[in-house]
């Protein structure tokens, strides 16, 4: 069971958030029932204002939903990855690789002599094939 709590903590890491993230999202995910801050502050052994602080962040980032639990809240891990990670691909391309590629566009055109102009384009078209590849997967339908 930690191996798996490890490898899901790590898949959350990959989306941009810290182990502790992970952590809990993993111990929502396995449990298969909602849990409230204070059953996942018991299971964790982490403090339940910071059990508070990483589902508020995870709820915002649609990782888990909440609901009313009694007098509080309990949260239920969500399954939908694929679109997360979609989203984060397409965040890449628009706000690094597209106007990265633009960048260099411009520095091509403006290069001192030949030699480097020709480096400068191996390294643009590099750059467009990436960005031809990551636009091929968002149209991916799973």
């Amino acid at each position: 069971m930690e191996n798996v709590i490890r490898g899901l903590a790590k898949l959350v890491k990959r989306l941009g958030f810290s182990e502790g993230y992970g952590v809990i999202y993993a111990h929502l995910l396995l449990s298969g029932k909602p849990l409230t801050v204070k059953e996942l502050a018991q299971i964790t052994g982490y403090s339940q204002s910071a059990v508070a602080a990483y589902l508020m962040i995870l709820h915002r980032a649609y990782l888990v939903d909440r609901m009313k639990k009694g007098p509080s809240y309990a949260y239920i891990a969500k399954l939908d990855y694929i679109s997360r990670y979609k989203e984060k691909l397409r965040e890449l391309v628009e706000n690094d690789l597209t106007p990265l590629i633009d960048a260099f566009d411009k520095t091509v055109n403006n290069a001192k002599d030949d030699s480097q102009r020709r480096h400068l384009k191996k390294v643009l078209e590099e750059l467009k094939k990436i960005d031809a590849f990551m636009r091929k997967v968002l149209e991916i339908e799973v």
